[in-house]
């Protein structure tokens, strides 16, 4: 979900990805990191 979202429908290249859970008002939230610069945050 999270390499889907920062792609966002183009072949953008990923290196590395880090991903954080976390749980916020009742809702999972993953936060990510991709090639150490990119972030965002999907709704899980």
């Amino acid at each position: 979900m999270c390499k889907k979202a920062y792609r966002n429908g183009t072949k953008k290249q990923i290196k590395t990805i880090k991903i954080y859970v976390k749980a916020e008002n009742n809702t999972l939230m993953a936060y990510y990191v991709v090639n150490e610069t990119q972030n965002g945050s999907v709704k899980l």
